[in-house]
């Protein structure tokens, strides 16, 4: 090792400089010298060797002290480790059982929820389809009405030979039964089974928007060419109501409790406990009783379409219109569900706009007259704009995901 020859140099240099010098002042030869020193040298040499050892017997001894404490420390740091990579692995097993079993419920609840939409929202879809079908009919028959002069300017020409009491309940029959399918659907369905099909999220939205056309028409008629709807809240008690012919101030909506009234008066109990839609002859039974509960709730609805006509009545027939698009809206998309050429391949916005440049509008314009067919048509996009500006603000992308 090098410290021991390191040492066994210094020890025989010590030992034979002294001799040397001896030698010199003695002036005997050099290798008499070392002949007579040779006993002297073995046993410092010996010496020496013995001395080497012992030093590298301690540093090695002191190594293997340091090597088998670093290895103890070693040991011990790979042991935490492992403890602490059990302890990881652990939390990560139950975190992934967790997610797990998360993933597995949310896939049954979806599978179920799925179910759900075929076996009860279908059925409603395509009964609300076949009354929104029955509410353009009618509008349709209106416009008609009107082009044809059965109104007359004051509600006389055309009512005195039929049933008016008769036209205001098909037409309030027809008009609020899509809302009655709406609340259908909210009792069914829940806001996961919504978020499973944009289409349907946008059904659910179209039918709210019909709503609120029917209870919140302001927003409507500040669209240019704005109305001026200056209503006057009908208190049964007071005889000095705004006459039929009053276009601003006799009331032409409904309120949302008289809408909800309106839609109970249109719903019955099945004996299996479902709700269900009333057929029209059983409404007609329970209206045959002035006193009878249904009567109660929708006497605001009959006042409301009681001698109704798009000259007379601007708002109303203004959310007539947007009603008429909202439903045509509905069907194209009831038309193509489940194909490729589906709703999602274009805006949900861009449909109003185009319901409304379809050929089928014409029939709406129920003025000849080329000035009158020029607003009306104004009327008609006005009712495209803000059914777009209803559907592109921020509360709409709310209703897309979460029923009221």
């Amino acid at each position: 090792m090098p410290s021991g020859r390191i040492l066994l140099v210094c020890g025989l240099t010590a030992v034979l400089t002294p001799a040397l010098a001896a030698a010199q002042d003695t002036g005997q030869a050099p290798a008499a010298s070392i002949l007579v020193y040779t006993p002297l040298l073995t046993a410092c040499s010996a010496l020496a060797m013995a001395v080497a050892s012992l030093v590298v017997a301690v540093y090695n001894g002191r190594k293997t002290v340091r090597l088998e404490r670093d290895r103890t420390e070693a040991a011990h740091r790979l042991h935490e480790e492992k403890i602490a990579a059990d302890e990881r692995l652990k939390r990560l097993e139950t975190t992934l059982s967790i997610e797990r079993a998360y993933m597995d419920a949310r896939t049954r609840y979806e599978w179920e929820a799925r179910q759900r939409l075929l076996e009860q929202l279908e059925p409603v879809l395509f009964q609300t389809g076949e009354v929104m079908e029955q509410v353009i009919a009618r509008l349709l028959n209106l416009a008609r009405y009107a082009r044809e002069g059965k109104f007359g300017s004051t509600h006389e020409t055309w009512l005195q030979t039929a049933d008016p009491e008769d036209f205001a309940i098909t037409t309030t029959f027809r008009m609020i039964r899509p809302v009655a399918c709406l609340r259908l659907a909210e009792d069914k369905l829940t806001r996961v089974d919504f978020s499973l099909d944009r289409e349907i999220q946008f059904f659910f939205v179209l039918a709210k928007i019909y709503r609120e056309l029917l209870t919140n028409p302001f927003g409507l008629c500040r669209q240019a060419p704005a109305i001026d709807y200056d209503f006057v809240h009908r208190d049964p008690d007071r005889q000095d109501y705004p006459a039929e012919n009053d276009p601003i101030r006799r009331v032409q909506h409904l309120y949302s409790e008289q809408m909800d009234s309106a839609c109970d008066a249109l719903m019955s109990c099945h004996a299996d406990g479902r709700m269900v839609l009333k057929r029209y002859g059983d409404l007609r039974t329970e209206l045959a009783t002035p006193a009878s509960t249904t009567a109660r709730r929708l006497e605001p609805a009959l006042f409301l379409w009681r001698g109704v006509s798009p000259r007379m009545r601007p708002v109303q027939w203004r959310v007539g219109l947007a009603c008429a698009l909202v439903g045509k809206v509905m069907l194209d998309m009831l038309a193509l569900r489940g194909t490729t050429a589906g709703t999602e391949t274009v805006p949900f916005a861009e449909h109003f706009a185009a319901a409304a440049a379809g050929h089928w509008t014409e029939a709406l314009l129920w003025d000849d007259t080329a000035e009158g067919r020029i607003t009306l048509r104004a009327e008609l996009d006005a009712c495209a704009t803000n059914l777009r500006e209803r559907l592109e603000n921020p509360l709409a992308h709310i209703r897309l995901i979460q029923p009221s």
